[in-house]
């Protein structure tokens, strides 16, 4: 398939490929379980739990660390919650400047951004600074 393909494009050969993989933010025990622990448990196992789904987005932040939906990322003079709308990842800039304004993440450095919270264990850091 990759002969058909443009060299240009995002398809070409698996290495550009994104890996597709969630973490669930369990609301009762509060924590994430990650892939290697749920699929381990039948899902009649996991009915009934309040447990909210986050995707993997293919970026790492500065130190190599995978970046999920739902993460805080600090970059530069902002920060903000990592989103997924509108058929992209975005970071909602919040905390900084630009309050509520949403910058796709493909426009942003991610290896000089880093992960410093989440929307579940860190709402604080989401709060508009004075």
């Amino acid at each position: 398939m990759d002969g058909d393909l443009p060299p240009h494009s995002p398809l070409k050969g698996e290495e550009e490929m994104r890996e597709i993989k969630f973490r669930l933010y369990d609301q009762v025990l509060k924590r994430f379980i990650y892939e290697d622990e749920y699929v381990k448990y039948p899902m009649a196992a996991l009915k009934g739990l309040v447990m909210f789904p986050q995707q993997f987005t293919g970026l790492k932040d500065k130190n190599g660390k995978e970046i999920y939906e739902g993460d805080i990322l600090d970059h530069y003079a902002t920060s903000g919650a990592v989103i997924f709308e509108d058929g992209m990842f975005c970071l909602n800039m919040q905390a900084k400047v630009n309050f509520g304004y949403r910058q796709p993440l493909c426009y942003i450095d991610v290896n000089q951004a880093e992960i410093i919270g989440n929307i579940y264990e860190n709402p604080e850091l989401l709060a508009p600074k004075e």
